[in-house]
């Protein structure tokens, strides 16, 4: 998982300096606008399965990596907040 997580950020590095300040302001904006969307997704995963959802993150020892689950609680503030981001960035393209 690592590598593809790593992959992605050097091409989105590598996008970045391919582009203009203009260009970089919309790409940043834009993975601003896809990562409150998984903010969204992931709240609204967790609130209809009624329990945790585990997460498996990308860090911790190499032999459990470390996994957690968001409550009732954290994944309804996990879910207004992406629900501020969106239109937030989404208005910024405009």
């Amino acid at each position: 998982m690592i590598p593809w997580m790593l992959s992605g950020l050097l091409a989105f590095l590598a996008l970045l300096a391919a582009l203009g300040a203009a260009g970089r302001a919309r790409a940043v904006q834009g993975g601003v606008a896809l990562a409150s969307a998984g903010f969204v997704l992931l709240g609204l995963a967790a609130l209809w399965q009624g329990g945790t959802v585990p997460v498996l993150l990308p860090f911790g020892p190499p032999w459990a990596p470390l996994s957690r689950g968001p409550d009732g609680l954290s994944a309804w503030f996990l879910m207004l907040l992406g629900l501020a981001g969106l239109p937030a960035a989404l208005a910024g393209w405009a």
